[in-house]
């Protein structure tokens, strides 16, 4: 197999891992992930979107396009410009006997570089030629994949293969072929330049990907049906009780962090930690909040047994919620810092931020500045804000994407539900469960 094949089968082997991972039951991602490594391939940048994926699917993330190109930048990979991972996600599986072909191919690859590195002149040689062809195919087809190759070491069968001549000094950058016009030259008028426009059309709509972003299912059939989720922009919770806005916003955040696989940012001025941890327990379980808390069950009792199995199933989605403590006065800048700060930490780009209570943002004293703050945070970023306040004119601010008041009947939350743009509000009614923090829709 040479180069130019084995970079088709790593790309196609790569596409199908993309097109797959999400699958917790999907054959040829098992037959992947089971027989195949990092050092399996050859070339830098299919070696580093292979870990990268296997990353994001360990940590529980959902893999698309935004969440591996994220994770390619922490991981300070250049990708190469004609190089689109929108494309990994696109097109049809293969069959599993197609896949189980390309996994042996990469395999017998690997085994013959390891088996012919002990051969001698004839271990040299191949070697030679495969820098070589690497070299020569590359820099003629993808000039951009070759600079990434060359700036790094390659597998040690083909570095220890040396050359009669001296070694050339390393480059960074492949040179373009004579014919090109030098940096003196001035570039041809933009009226003699005949291009299809299918040369620039990939880049064109990869651009646009990233301008759509990505709703995020909330678990309401209502608002997931109405809207098809929350996109990207600002969301605000108003209403007079305080007590059932905080409840619905703590069951929004779970149940997108649950379906999303999203890390999800909750800044609490209102609430401790503790207290949530409890409200959120009490709601998985549907048993009463201050029974658990004043300890009324007997531990060995089928009733404890089920919270403790409520609260246990619930560790794999909590890894996903981060939790602060907000001290009054936080600043909008600060949340920026705390969403770059968990960029850094490895728990991946935050897809959406809650503040529980936005009168005690550091613009307290005017509120409508905190929502065109967070407004703007919301666009820069490209992700979902949510913010709760107990003035219900606050609906009426432009800044809002979305805006959701809350009245009561009873036990009965009526919401209205305001869209930019929109003509009219959708009404959307739950009942609310008081003593276990608990919305269900009535549809």
């Amino acid at each position: 197999m040479d180069l130019a094949e084995l970079l088709t089968v790593e790309t196609s082997v790569l596409r199908t891992l993309c097109l797959t991972v999400n699958s917790e039951t999907s054959e040829l991602k098992n037959r992947i992930t089971e027989n195949l490594i990092v050092d399996d391939f050859y070339f830098p940048i299919t070696k580093s979107i292979f870990g990268a994926i296997s990353d994001l699917a360990k940590d529980g993330t959902n893999v698309d396009p935004n969440s591996l190109e994220r994770s390619l930048s922490r991981r300070s990979v250049d990708v190469p410009d004609d190089f689109f991972l929108e494309d990994l996600f696109r097109g049809e599986a293969p069959s599993p006997q197609t896949l189980t072909k390309w996994i042996g191919g990469l395999n017998s690859m690997n085994n013959v570089k390891s088996v012919n590195g002990g051969n001698g002149s004839e271990a040299d040689t191949a070697a030679g030629e495969a820098a070589e062809s690497k070299e020569h195919y590359l820099e003629m087809t993808h000039p951009s994949v070759t600079s990434t190759v060359t700036a790094a070491p390659p597998k040690p069968p083909l570095t220890e293969a040396v050359a009669p001549e001296p070694a050339p000094k390393k480059k960074t950058r492949v040179e373009r072929p004579p014919s090109a016009p030098t940096k003196s030259a001035a570039p041809p008028p933009a009226t003699n330049v005949l291009a299809p426009e299918s040369g620039e059309w990939l880049g064109y709509l990869a651009e646009l990907t990233k301008k759509q972003g990505e709703h995020l299912k909330t678990g309401f059939t209502g608002l997931d049906a109405e809207w098809g989720g929350l996109g990207p922009g600002l969301l605000l919770l108003a209403g007079e009780d305080r007590e059932r806005l905080l409840d619905f916003l703590k069951q929004l955040v779970d149940q997108i962090a649950t379906r999303c696989r999203v890390p999800c940012l909750y800044l609490s001025f209102e609430r401790s930690k503790t207290e949530l941890r409890l409200q959120t327990l009490s709601r998985l379980a549907e048993a009463p909040a201050t029974h658990i808390r004043d300890g009324r069950y007997d531990k060995d009792s089928a009733e404890w047994k089920s919270i403790i199995r409520a609260g246990e199933q619930a560790v794999e989605w909590l890894q996903r919620i981060f939790t602060v403590e907000a001290t009054p006065g936080l600043a909008v800048t600060g949340i920026r810092e705390l969403r770059q700060g968990l960029m850094d930490s490895g728990a991946g780009a935050t897809c959406m931020i809650a503040v529980d209570n936005l009168q005690k943002l550091a613009s307290k004293s005017d509120l409508l500045q905190s929502v065109a703050e967070l407004k703007e945070l919301a666009e820069s970023l490209g992700i979902v804000v949510i913010g709760v306040a107990d003035n219900v004119e606050i609906v009426h601010e432009r800044s809002a994407d979305m805006a959701v008041t809350f009245t009561e009947d009873g036990t009965v939350s009526i919401l209205k539900v305001h869209v930019s743009g929109g003509a009219k509000p959708t009404t959307l009614r739950f009942d609310y469960h008081a003593d276990t923090h608990r919305f269900e829709e009535r549809l």
